[in-house]
């Protein structure tokens, strides 16, 4: 999920890019904004590019939403797994402790007879 939301950030911007690098020289007092999208010459008007960059923004909130939630659960599932290890490490200790503990008693009654 966290790589799927970093690709679709990418894209966001790229596409933003590529459209802004395109069209530096658009911008003509006289006759307004002329943008070349896809090969195609388009003259928006302001509420069109507003939404547009309303879209975008909007991909580029899911897009973190998707990245930090997917880095969120990973870190969940990690933390959750290390804690998992570090109970069956205690588990293993006290299990050793106690084959420790008997040995020494079975060699301690060994020696007594």
């Amino acid at each position: 999920m966290a790589i799927l939301g970093l690709l679709l950030l990418i894209g966001a911007v790229g596409a933003t890019g590529a459209v802004v690098w395109a069209n530096q020289s658009a911008v003509d007092a006289s006759a307004g904004i002329t943008l070349n999208v896809l090969g195609e010459q388009v003259t928006p008007t302001v509420t069109q590019l507003f939404l547009a960059g309303a879209a975008i923004g909007a991909l580029a909130l899911l897009a973190l939403y998707m990245t930090v939630g997917g880095t969120r659960r990973r870190m969940t599932r990690t933390a959750a797994k290390r804690r998992a290890l570090r109970d069956r490490e205690r588990e293993l200790q006290a299990q050793l402790a106690e084959a420790n503990a008997a040995a020494a008693s079975r060699d301690e009654v060994a020696s007594r007879s």
